[in-house]
């Protein structure tokens, strides 16, 4: 079995976000080992539960936490963007991972 990369295991615990009726309004685009693309799609046209899409938005920002939450696992902070390519029923976030500064993780 492929070990897997310390992104995919990122990935891998990030994406037991919560959503939904578990449609998992997003994707991973890995650019390299240190930057991660994910896409975030509206499912307002295909599920009952995403009134106006927020619930979308919503399970997105979890999934962003939990990225997040998961970088620390491996001693890395998260940077998170939004890309200039973004819109309304498509977002799209640039994560960036770099080595934690500090061994406490500030939350404000």
């Amino acid at each position: 079995m492929k070990q897997l990369t310390i992104l995919e295991e990122i990935i891998d615990l990030a994406r037991w976000a919560p959503s939904g009726d578990n449609t998992q309004p997003w994707r991973f685009e890995i650019l390299n080992e240190q930057h991660l693309r994910v896409h975030g799609f509206d499912t307002r046209e295909d599920c009952v539960y995403d009134f106006r899409g927020h619930p979308s938005q919503i399970a997105l920002g979890a999934l962003l936490e939990n990225l997040s939450l998961a970088a620390g696992k491996f001693n890395l902070e998260a940077c998170l963007s939004l890309g200039s390519d973004s819109h309304d029923e498509h977002l799209v976030f640039d994560v960036l991972f770099s080595t934690r500064k500090s061994g406490v993780l500030l939350i404000i």
